[in-house]
């Protein structure tokens, strides 16, 4: 899952070197465009997307006819990785889509997610900011 602040950037700016070490380590990558903020609240938009995602990709990937030769789709192994907020989506997903249902990813990967929007530096400016 991409980045961007729940409100910014698409699944095309997930970096092209990170989807090729996936893709060398027998990872097929499967990059979300989930609907952001302030169009949609974060539960009802990115959130709701982002298991959106995770249920097709267990129930229907795997279904799909894949172009070359290595493709595999192994539906009971799946990773969420998210970068910055979307780290703090794929984090989510492992109690968002038990609460729909859906198998939570056995692994989840959060490449520097934001994790406590209730600190206090969320509230008060950085001296950095002043200066």
């Amino acid at each position: 899952m991409h980045g961007g602040g729940h409100f910014m950037f698409g699944r095309k700016d997930v970096p092209m070197k990170h989807i090729r070490t996936l893709l060398e380590r027998g990872f097929l990558p499967v990059s979300t465009d989930y609907r952001l903020v302030p169009e949609t609240t974060l539960f009802e938009g990115p959130m709701a997307d982002c298991c959106d995602a995770l249920e097709w990709a267990r129930e229907t990937l795997p279904n799909l006819t894949l172009s070359g030769p290595r493709v595999q789709i192994n539906s009971s192994t799946i990773l969420a990785i998210g970068w910055s907020s979307g780290g703090q989506l794929a984090m989510s997903l492992g109690y968002t889509a038990p609460e729909r249902g859906i198998k939570a990813p056995e692994a989840i990967y959060a490449l520097y997610p934001p994790s406590d929007f209730e600190a206090e530096r969320k509230t008060h400016p950085s001296l950095s900011v002043l200066w």
